[in-house]
């Protein structure tokens, strides 16, 4: 009797079942039945333990044969799959994998990530939430220093994968590779304004609570950071400072650049948080190039005045030690910070590492105004930088499909820079917004 599948259907109705599409699936079956037994990696996707049981009798020597759109050993599909069984039924089908030989390490190829090999137990514990089935590898012989599980299971706040990796062993504030950083400085990387900084705020105090040392420096070869130094970075509430605070962050340990969270509280503009800091017995360090760069991130004209009257050579000294710092205004999309630095003078055509500039990074977030005042203050619009050997202009286009940032106005922002000069790029592709823009120009 043949097969009531078709063999090409198979990658289609795995990516379905990887990514919980449920409707994609459900027609793919409704055409053909057959492909819910289609080969061990569709049983070991769905979690279908009675016939993955009847597989590995009949072929036990699968349990350890890799293959498939992930390009891994069965285990794997399981920790992945979102539709089917539910969590009991994935550990039962790795417990049948793992008698018949599966790795407990096995891994698989995410298209998304194609320079790594990523971890069954980080797809059990941060792509999706099966702590019986962390558990069942964990006693397995899973290692928790993969620097994935750990590092998603907080993001996402999954409480029952965290318990299951401290009940394994975990070392929750140890630096991971080939990261080079903690489990809590990935997550304070995070944007807080994002959707993604609730959970992670709430799995960064778990890890706290669970003995995560706040003093652990990441990155020791280049920042050699704290949480701290991050956290007032990115500019995290004062809440969670307190709550590093409380578990015995430093506040006056210095990087490798010699700045102190205070420090950097002053320069990012963090009002709220430095006041925390000295507060909490945070020292004095801050010179008048952080205060100027604090007065220009705030957009506070007066206090930024004050500080060039008082230092003449400040912006001067400024460009010396941090000649991108029109970069971060930009790529945060501050338009009134970049206005006050076009008042005091500061240089819009300065270049970064890979050759792009101010305008290139206003451009690939899509942010209007901040774009307005980069080129009302002349910057080059025909500025090819290195990584990607594109304009400005190709990295509004390419940023509308791939960056998407929710609050800016790619076509708008592609308008304003043909309308300064800019060349459509040959082969350029973007949003259909942009490509819109684009096309009129010709």
């Amino acid at each position: 009797m043949p097969p009531s599948f078709s063999e090409a259907s198979v990658p289609s109705f795995i990516v379905a079942v990887v990514k919980g599409d449920a409707k994609s699936a459900a027609a793919l079956l409704a055409a053909q039945p057959g492909l819910a037994r289609a080969d061990i990696r569709t049983l070991a996707a769905l979690s279908d333990v009675e016939g993955l049981r009847e597989q590995l009798v009949r072929a036990p020597a699968l349990a350890k044969t890799r293959g498939g759109i992930c390009d891994a050993e069965p285990l794997a599909y399981v920790a992945l799959g979102q539709l089917g069984g539910d969590d009991a039924a994935r550990a039962a089908c790795a417990e049948l994998l793992l008698a018949q030989g599966a790795d407990a390490n096995a891994t698989w190829f995410d298209r998304d990530w194609p320079e790594s090999r990523l971890p069954a137990l980080y797809a059990a514990t941060g792509r999706n939430n099966y702590p019986q089935l962390a558990r069942t590898l964990l006693q397995a012989g899973a290692k928790t220093d993969d620097g994935e599980s750990i590092y998603h299971a907080a993001e996402k706040n999954h409480r029952g994968c965290l318990e299951a990796l401290a009940l394994a062993g975990a070392d929750f504030g140890r630096r991971q590779q080939p990261w080079g950083n903690t489990p809590i400085y990935f997550l304070l990387g995070h944007d807080p304004q994002s959707p993604m900084a609730g959970p992670a705020g709430e799995g960064i105090r778990w890890l706290l609570e669970h003995g995560a040392d706040p003093n652990v420096a990441s990155y020791v070869d280049k920042q050699n950071e704290t949480a701290l130094h991050l956290l007032v970075r990115q500019g995290w509430p004062v809440v969670l400072a307190a709550a590093l605070v409380a578990h015995g962050a430093d506040v006056n340990r210095p990087r490798q650049d010699g700045r102190t969270p205070l420090t950097l509280a002053v320069r990012c503009g963090r009002t709220e948080l430095a006041a925390f800091l000295r507060a909490h017995g945070a020292k004095e360090t801050a010179t008048a190039t952080d205060e100027l760069m604090g007065a220009c991130l705030r957009a506070d004209a007066a206090a930024a005045r004050v500080v060039r009257a008082a230092h003449p050579q400040v912006i001067q000294q400024l460009a010396g030690e941090d000649p991108t710092a029109v970069h971060q205004a930009a790529r945060e999309g501050r338009g009134a910070t970049l206005e006050l630095m076009r008042e005091l003078g500061f240089d819009f055509g300065v270049i970064g590492e890979h050759g792009e500039t101010a305008l290139h990074l206003a451009a690939w977030w899509g942010w209007l105004e901040p774009l307005r005042v980069l080129l009302r203050a002349g910057a080059p619009v025909g500025v090819v930088e290195t990584m990607y050997h594109a304009t400005p202009l190709g990295w509004c286009a390419h940023g509308s499909m791939n960056c998407r940032n929710p609050k800016g106005d790619y076509a708008a922002c592609a308008s304003a820079l043909l309308v300064a000069g800019a060349v459509v790029p040959e082969g350029s592709q973007g949003s259909p917004a942009v490509m819109a823009v684009l096309k009129a120009r010709g």
